[in-house]
C-alpha cells in the first residue's frame, strides 16, 4: 500500500512539474510570437455596430473606417454576413466613423468619444444613393454599454481636469463611482495624507470597490500595473493635468484583470496629437481665507499657518505631423501645514538635579525592607548630586537638549511651540506616441515621481520626527500590430520602481556623544539615531525613532491576440510579473532603543502610586531605566513570480444579444526570500520535550528549506486557480439594455490585515531583540543597568563593553531556543483567497446624452485574510474552572524552556498546561485565510453630458457589508479608528458581524457646467467688447459627497482571559433592552456620542455579548460640498486664461473623529477630534493653449 501511495506522489510531483513547464512555455511561446512584431496595447476602447439599410436588414460588406480626429490614424474593417463589425485596441480620444457601400450614401459620423477599456456602439442605419452623397451624423456618443456586464463608470477627461480636487490627488476622483469607498487619509494632498504631516504610502490604495476590502484593489497606468510587492501597494499615483481619463469596474472584471479583489482602476495618460496644446499654472491657498478646525475653536486656538503650492505646465503636439507625437508634464508641490504643541518639559532646576517644589525623591541605591515594606532614604534637599548624573541622560537634557527650555505657564504644559510639517514632491511624465505604419502605432512613457515629508520637529531641535520619502520610476514600452483587421497582436511591457523610507534626521548620527557604552554599541547596532527617551509627564518625540526602506520593483510583461472571427471576438494573452520587496524595519523596539522613565525608582517604595512620590524626570536624571530594549535586523528580500493566461469571448448571438464569456488561469505561486532567510509556522510540528515532560506537546516554527519544511517559500505555492467570468448584455430597442454576469478573482497573496504580517522580515531569525535588565532580580527596586550602559556583555554592570542579539539568520539551534516565549508565523498551508461578485443592471438612455442605470451587485470574500490568530487561548471548554485555572502546580517545563520565559518557575499555572501549546505564551498564526464577507448593493445611477458645456454625474448607493474580516491595514492610516477584533478566537463564527467600514448610504453627484451666459451662449451672446469679456466663460464645477457613519467597535477592559489565557481583545456586555442610540444633533453628543449605560464589564472568565461592529452606533458621517467658480477669457483664438476659487467644504460642516470606544476609560464616547478638514480655499490661475 505504501509503493502505490509514494508512487501516486511520484505521479502527482511529476504532474505538477509538468503543469509548470507547460504554463511557462505557454506565456514564453506566446510571447516569442508578438516579439516577432514590436507591439503594445495601453488602456484602450473598442467601437461596435450594425450596418443596416432603411427596411433593417444587414448590409454585409460593407467598409467600416475609423479615423482618429487628434492624429489622423485610420482603421478600416469590413462587415461580417450579419452586417457586424469591431474595431479594437483604440486609444481613448475621438473618432469619426465612416461607412461606405455601392449603392449607399456615406455614412458619416463625429465626432465619436472613445473612453479607456469601455465599448462604443455606432450603429449606420444606410441611405440609397450615391458614395459621392454624405449623410452626416452629429448626436452625442451613446453612454449605453450594450456588450459588457461589467459594472463601473468612466471619469472622463473633462470631469479629470475640472473638478475640484483637494491637493489635486486624481485618487479622490474614483470616489465618485457608485460602490467605492474611500476611508482613511485617502483625501487631499498625495504628501502629508496623515496627521503631523507624515505621508503613508499605505493609504494611496485605501479604497473599498465593489465591496472588497480595502487596499485589494488593482490599480493600472496605460495598462501597466502600479501594484508592488508587499500588501498590495501603490506605487505612482499620476499628476491631474497629465490624466486624460479613467475607468473604475466595479463588479464582473474582465478575465483580462487578476490579483485583485473588488475592482480595477485603469487610467490612460493624455498623448499629443496634431494639433500643439498645453497650460502653464499654480493652484495656491493660505490660511487667510480658511476656517479653524472646530476644536480649535473651541479652545480659543487660533487658525495655524497653512501655505500650499502647486504649479506646473504641460504642452503636448506633433513631432511629424500625422506621426509622431509627444507629451510632456512637470508639477511641483510643496505645503507647510502648521499646528500648536503644547507639553511639559523639564525646567532649568530640574536639569540640574533640583527636584525641590516637587514630590519627594528617594534613592533607590538606598532601598531596604522593614517589616516587610520596602523603605528608601529620600535626597537631601530634594536634589540629586551632579555626581549621580547618568552620563547619557546627563547629556540628552543638558547638552544635545532634547527637551528645549520652558516657554510658558499655562495648565496644560509649560511649552508651546507652532511647528509648520508638511509635504513637497515633484513629477515629470514624458510621453511619445509614433505611428510607424496603418498597422503599427509605438507607445513610450516614462514617469519620475519625488515625494517627501517636511517632518515634524515638535521642539525645533534635533528630534524632528522620521520624514517619509517616495521615489518612483515608470517606465511603459509597447505597440499595436494590426496583421489584418480581424487580427491584432499586443504587448505591453512595463518596469516600476517604488521606493519609500521613513527616516528621522538623526538617522546614522555618532552614538559616541552618548559615552563609551554606546560607542561599543554603535559597532553593533543596524543603524544609529537618536536614543528613544519616554519620561512619563513628560513631553513626547514624536516619530523620532521610526527607520524604515522599502523597495518594490515590478517587471511586467502583458501579451495579448485579439481574432475577430463572425459574430465572435476572441481575446487570448498573458500577464507576466516578476515582483520584488526589499525591506528593512524593527519591530518591536527601535534600532537606536526604547528608553522608558517612571517614577518607580525615586518613589519611596518602588511603586507609581502617586502616594509614593518619586519623579520620572528625576529617575531619567540618574538614567534609572523603568523598562528598555532595542533591536537589531536583516535586510530582507522577497520575490514572487506571478503568472496567468486568460481567454475571453465576446459573442453576438444576435443583434440584440451579446455573451461574453472568459476564464483566467491564475499561477500566483508563492512568496520567497532570497536569502531563505524566513520561518513558517507549523501548529503539529513534533516537539522535543513532549517525552521528559509527558505534556502533548507539539508545534513550533520551521525554516524553508529545511527537513520540517522543505519549500523555499513561506505558503504552499498555488499555481492552478481557475477564474471564470460570464456575463449577458440584451438590447431592447435603441435605448435600453439589461445586463448580468458573474465573476471570481483571485486576490494578491501578499495583502493581510496585520501589515506585511507574513513577511520574512518579521521572522524572529531576521531580528535581534535584547531586553534591558533594570533591576536586581528584575524585581523593580534596586536599579542594576543605567541608560549609559544598558546592556553590559556578560551582564556585568559597569562593563563598557556592550552585547545586544544580533538577527540569528538560517539557525535551529536559534528557534528552539524560542520555546517559553511568543512566536508567530504565518502557517503555510492556506486556502487562497478569492472573491466571487454577480449582478444585475438595466440601462436606459432616455435622450441623447442622459443615461440612467439602476444596479444590483453583490459579492463574497471567501479565505479572506485576517487578524492574526492566537492558536493558543484557552479551550472554552475550560473556562468554567474559573479562578481556579490560576492555581499553582509543580511545573513540568521548568529549566527546560528559555530563561527568560515566565514559564520557567518551579511552579506554573493549571490553566497554562491546559492551552493547546503550553510551552509558549502565544502561539500566533499571522495573515490567516480564516475570514468571510458578504456585500449586497443596490446602485441608481444617472450620467447627463451637455456636450462641450459639461457633464453631470449622480448616484446614490445603498449597501451592507457583513462578515468576520476587517477592512483596513490598521488604524494607524483610519484616523485612531480600530477595526473590530477578535474576541474568542477559537470560535470565528460568533465573529460575525457588520465591517467596520460599513456603509449603508452614500451619495455622490458631481457636475462640470459652462454658464450660458456671454459669448455663443443662450443669454446675453450678443454683449462684445469688455462687457463680452466679462460676462462670457464661467462655470460652477463641483462635488457633492453624503455618506453615512463608519460602524463602531466596543471594548472592554481586559480580562484574565485576555490576560493570561490568550483571548482576544474583551468586548462588553449589551446590557438587555438598553438602546446605545442618543438622539440630538452631532455638537449635543459630543461628551455622550452613545448611551455608554447600556454597556458593562464582563467576568474575568467570560466573553462579552456585544457584537465585534456594533450594529447600532455610527462615527460621524460625511455631508460635504466642494465647489469651483471658473473663469476663462479669452485672450486670443490659441490662447485661454482660466482663474479658479475652490471651496473645498464650502459650508465648513465638521465631521467628528471617532468617540472613544473603551469602556471604562474617561474617552468612553467622547469625541476628541475632527476628522475632515475645515473650510479651504484654494486659488488658481491657468494659461491654456
Amino acid at each position: 500500500m505504501e509503493g502505490v501511495r509514494g508512487s501516486r506522489m511520484k505521479n502527482a510531483q511529476c504532474f505538477k512539474k509538468l503543469l509548470v513547464w507547460l504554463q511557462m512555455a505557454v506565456v514564453v511561446a506566446f510571447c516569442l510570437g508578438l516579439l516577432s512584431q514590436p507591439l503594445f496595447s495601453q488602456a484602450v476602447g473598442t467601437i461596435v455596430g450594425t450596418v443596416t439599410d432603411s427596411s433593417g436588414a444587414v448590409i454585409p460588406g460593407a467598409t467600416v473606417t475609423i479615423t482618429s480626429l487628434g492624429t489622423a490614424e485610420k482603421r478600416t474593417v469590413q462587415t461580417d454576413a450579419s452586417g457586424n463589425y469591431r474595431v479594437v485596441n483604440l486609444v481613448p480620444g475621438r473618432y469619426r466613423v465612416e461607412v461606405m457601400r455601392e449603392g449607399f450614401k456615406l455614412f458619416s459620423r463625429e465626432p465619436v468619444v472613445v473612453e479607456v477599456d469601455s465599448v462604443v456602439r455606432i450603429d449606420a442605419q444606410m441611405a440609397v444613393g450615391e458614395v459621392t452623397e454624405v449623410v452626416q451624423v452629429t448626436s452625442e456618443t451613446p453612454l449605453l454599454q450594450t456588450e459588457s456586464a461589467a459594472l463601473g463608470q468612466v471619469v472622463e477627461s473633462k470631469t479629470v481636469l475640472e473638478m475640484p480636487l483637494n491637493g489635486r490627488n486624481v485618487m479622490n476622483l474614483i470616489a465618485l463611482v457608485p460602490g467605492v469607498v474611500p476611508q482613511g487619509s485617502t483625501s487631499g494632498a498625495i504628501a502629508s495624507n496623515q496627521s503631523a504631516g507624515h505621508t503613508n504610502n499605505w493609504a494611496f490604495n485605501n479604497y473599498q470597490i465593489g465591496g472588497g476590502v480595502a487596499g485589494h484593489g488593482a490599480q493600472f497606468v496605460d495598462g501597466a500595473p502600479t501594484n508592488g510587492l508587499g500588501g498590495n501597494m501603490v506605487a505612482l499615483i499620476v499628476t491631474q493635468d497629465a490624466i486624460q481619463e479613467f475607468r473604475v469596474v466595479t463588479n464582473n472584471v474582465s478575465a483580462e484583470y487578476g490579483r485583485f479583489g473588488g475592482g480595477v482602476v485603469n487610467m490612460a495618460t493624455k498623448s499629443g496629437s496634431n494639433e500643439i496644446h498645453g497650460a502653464i499654472y499654480e493652484y495656491f491657498r493660505n490660511k487667510v481665507l480658511n476656517a479653524n478646525n472646530f476644536f480649535a475653536n473651541l479652545s480659543g486656538q487660533k487658525k495655524p499657518a497653512f501655505n500650499q503650492n502647486q504649479y506646473g505646465a504641460s504642452i503636448g503636439g506633433p513631432l511629424r505631423k500625422d506621426k509622431t507625437f509627444g507629451f510632456f508634464n512637470f508639477e511641483r508641490y510643496k505645503a507647510s501645514v502648521g499646528s500648536t504643541y503644547i507639553a511639559w518639559v523639564p525646567t532649568l532646576a530640574q536639569r540640574a538635579g533640583d527636584f525641590s517644589g516637587g514630590k519627594t525623591i528617594y534613592d533607590a541605591l538606598t532601598t531596604t525592607t522593614v517589616d516587610g515594606k520596602v523603605v528608601r532614604t529620600p535626597f537631601p534637599g530634594n536634589q540629586i548630586p551632579s555626581s549621580r548624573f547618568d552620563e547619557t541622560a546627563n547629556v540628552i537634557a543638558n547638552k544635545e537638549q532634547y527637551w528645549p527650555a520652558p516657554n510658558a505657564n499655562l495648565s496644560n504644559g509649560n511649552f508651546v511651540n507652532t511647528p509648520a510639517p508638511g509635504g513637497k514632491s515633484y513629477q515629470i511624465n514624458a510621453r511619445g506616441d509614433q505611428s510607424l505604419s496603418d498597422k503599427q502605432r509605438l507607445f513610450l512613457r516614462f514617469t519620475y515621481w519625488n515625494l517627501a515629508d517636511i517632518s515634524m520637529n515638535r521642539y525645533s531641535n534635533l528630534t524632528a520626527g522620521a520624514a517619509s520619502h517616495q521615489r518612483t520610476h515608470q517606465a511603459v514600452i509597447g505597440d499595436t500590430y494590426t496583421l489584418d483587421p480581424s487580427l491584432i497582436l499586443d504587448l505591453r511591457l512595463s518596469f516600476t520602481r517604488g521606493f519609500y523610507d521613513d527616516v528621522p534626521p538623526s538617522h546614522g548620527r555618532d552614538m559616541s556623544v552618548y559615552g563609551a557604552a554606546w560607542r561599543s554599541l554603535q559597532k553593533q547596532m543596524s543603524y544609529t539615531g537618536n536614543i528613544g527617551i519616554s519620561v512619563s509627564g513628560m513631553g513626547a518625540f514624536g516619530g523620532m525613532t521610526v527607520d524604515t526602506e522599502h523597495f518594490r520593483d515590478t517587471y511586467a510583461l502583458m501579451p495579448n491576440m485579439t481574432k475577430i472571427a463572425g459574430r465572435h471576438s476572441f481575446k487570448f494573452g498573458g500577464d507576466v510579473r516578476l515582483m520584488d520587496y526589499s525591506h528593512r524595519e524593527t519591530a518591536d523596539y527601535p534600532a537606536s532603543g526604547i528608553f522608558n522613565f517612571d517614577a518607580g525608582f525615586t518613589s519611596a517604595d518602588g511603586t507609581t502610586a502617586a502616594s509614593a512620590g518619586g519623579q520620572p524626570f528625576a529617575s531619567f536624571m540618574l538614567g534609572y531605566v523603568a523598562s528598555g530594549g532595542m533591536q537589531t535586523v536583516r535586510r530582507t528580500g522577497m520575490f514572487n513570480w506571478y503568472k496567468a493566461l486568460y481567454f475571453t469571448d465576446t459573442f453576438q448571438i444576435s443583434r440584440n444579444l451579446t455573451l461574453n464569456m472568459g476564464v483566467r488561469w491564475d499561477m500566483p505561486g508563492a512568496i520567497a526570500d532570497r536569502r531563505d532567510s524566513a520561518t513558517v509556522l507549523l501548529p503539529d510540528l513534533p516537539d522535543s520535550l513532549a517525552q521528559s515532560t509527558g505534556l502533548p506537546l507539539k508545534g513550533g516554527l520551521a525554516l524553508v528549506k529545511s527537513a520540517q519544511w522543505p519549500k523555499r517559500t513561506t505558503e504552499e505555492p498555488k499555481n492552478f486557480l481557475i477564474a471564470p467570468r460570464i456575463g449577458l448584455a440584451y438590447r431592447i430597442g435603441t435605448g435600453t439594455v439589461i445586463r448580468t454576469g458573474y465573476g471570481i478573482s483571485y486576490l494578491p497573496n501578499d495583502v493581510g490585515m496585520t501589515p506585511l504580517g507574513n513577511l520574512p522580515s518579521n521572522s524572529p531569525v531576521n531580528r535581534g531583540t535584547t531586553i534591558m535588565t533594570t533591576s536586581v532580580l528584575n524585581a523593580g527596586l534596586v536599579p542594576l543597568n543605567v541608560l549609559s550602559n544598558p546592556f553590559p556583555a556578560g551582564g556585568i554592570p559597569g562593563n563598557s563593553e556592550q552585547y545586544i542579539v544580533q538577527p540569528a539568520g538560517r539557525n535551529e539551534v536559534y528557534l528552539a531556543s524560542l520555546k517559553g516565549l511568543s512566536i508567530d508565523g504565518a502557517v503555510p498551508w492556506q486556502p487562497y483567497a478569492y472573491m466571487q461578485q454577480w449582478n444585475f443592471s438595466i440601462q436606459r438612455e432616455v435622450a441623447a446624452g442622459t443615461l440612467v442605470e439602476l444596479a444590483y451587485g453583490g459579492s463574497r470574500g471567501i479565505h479572506i485574510t485576517t487578524f492574526a490568530i492566537n492558536r493558543n487561548q484557552i479551550s472554552s471548554q475550560y473556562i468554567s474552572q474559573g479562578s481556579a485555572l490560576l492555581a499553582k502546580v509543580a511545573n513540568p517545563l521548568a529549566g527546560k524552556v528559555n530563561v527568560t520565559s515566565a514559564l520557567n518557575g518551579a511552579t506554573i499555572t493549571q490553566g497554562q498546561l491546559l492551552r493547546p501549546y503550553p510551552q509558549y505564551i502565544n502561539f500566533f498564526e499571522r495573515n490567516a485565510h480564516a475570514a468571510d464577507t458578504v456585500y449586497h448593493a443596490m446602485q441608481a445611477r444617472m450620467e447627463k453630458r451637455f456636450g462641450e458645456a459639461g457633464i453631470l454625474n449622480s448616484n446614490f448607493t445603498w449597501s451592507k457589508n457583513i462578515g468576520n474580516a476587517s477592512g483596513t491595514v490598521g488604524s494607524f492610516i483610519e484616523g485612531g479608528m480600530t477595526a473590530g477584533s477578535y474576541q474568542d478566537y477559537t470560535n470565528l463564527k460568533n465573529e460575525r458581524s457588520l465591517l467596520n467600514f460599513d456603509v449603508p448610504y452614500r451619495f455622490v453627484t458631481s457636475y462640470v457646467l459652462e454658464l450660458p451666459v456671454g459669448k455663443g451662449k443662450r443669454y446675453l451672446n450678443s454683449v462684445s467688447g469688455p462687457l463680452g469679456k466679462i460676462v462670457s466663460g464661467w462655470g460652477l464645477n463641483g462635488i457633492v459627497t453624503m455618506q453615512s457613519g463608519f460602524a463602531l467597535s466596543i471594548l472592554a477592559q481586559s480580562t484574565a482571559l485576555s490576560r493570561t489565557f490568550g483571548a482576544g481583545t474583551p468586548r462588553p456586555n449589551l446590557v438587555a433592552g438598553c438602546d446605545p442610540v442618543l438622539s440630538g444633533s452631532a455638537q449635543s453628543r459630543r461628551n455622550k456620542w452613545f448611551n455608554t449605560a447600556c454597556f458593562v464589564q464582563p467576568g474575568d472568565y467570560q466573553f462579552g455579548n456585544e457584537a465585534r461592529v456594533d450594529p447600532k452606533i455610527r462615527r460621524a458621517g460625511i455631508n460635504n460640498f466642494d465647489l469651483t467658480i471658473s473663469k476663462n477669457t479669452d485672450i486670443s483664438e490659441r490662447f485661454r486664461l482660466q482663474f479658479k476659487s475652490e471651496f473645498f467644504n464650502l459650508f465648513n460642516r465638521a465631521q467628528f473623529g471617532a468617540p472613544g470606544v473603551t469602556l471604562g476609560t474617561s474617552t468612553f464616547g467622547v469625541v476628541t477630534s475632527q476628522s475632515n478638514n475645515p473650510r479651504q480655499v484654494q486659488f488658481s490661475l491657468r494659461l491654456n493653449f
